[in-house]
């Protein structure tokens, strides 16, 4: 047993040295720790304006490239796990929110507002709709999904309408 120890003593492997690759002298290399770069990164992020009822935070104004404007019924064959309907801060929608409350309610849509500038348009929308849901968010890619360009829009399990 004494022998195997004195060979491993003696094996070079297990005395060798540390090599250094490089030695900046105590000066900063330029790398940072994880921590550092996720750090950084967090900073730069945009901070989100103002709290919703929700809990959720949004961000304002949140625009798109809909417009108001008069949409024919149309069938889809679409997912939709819940019925929405797409509106901005306008009069007509507000109008088109008001008609169509009751209806709204019964299907329990949930509506995603678009075109508005502060969490104050969305408060006084939301007092339109009540104690349906309004969420303010980019709305590009679902009307994209569903070829709708003009709101106010209500989108169910089977058909587009307004």
């Amino acid at each position: 047993m004494i022998v195997c120890l004195l060979g491993l003593m003696a094996c070079p492997i297990i005395h060798a040295e540390t090599e250094v690759l490089a030695d900046y002298g105590g000066r900063e290399t330029g790398l940072k720790s994880p921590q550092e770069q996720i750090r950084e990164l967090a900073n730069r992020m945009p901070v989100p304006q103002a709290p919703a009822e929700n809990g959720l935070l949004q961000r304002f104004p949140i625009e798109s490239d809909l417009s108001v404007g008069v949409i024919e019924t149309k069938q889809h064959d679409k997912p939709v796990s819940r019925p929405f309907f797409i509106l901005g801060y306008d009069e007509h929608s507000a109008q088109w929110l008001e008609t169509n409350l009751n209806h709204l309610q019964e299907i329990n849509a949930l509506g995603l507002v678009t075109n508005v500038r502060s969490a104050a348009e969305l408060a006084r929308l939301q007092q339109y709709a009540g104690t349906i849901e309004l969420q303010a968010m980019p709305v590009e890619s679902i009307a994209e999904q569903f070829d709708v360009d003009s709101y106010p829009v209500l989108i169910t399990t089977e058909e587009i309408t307004q």
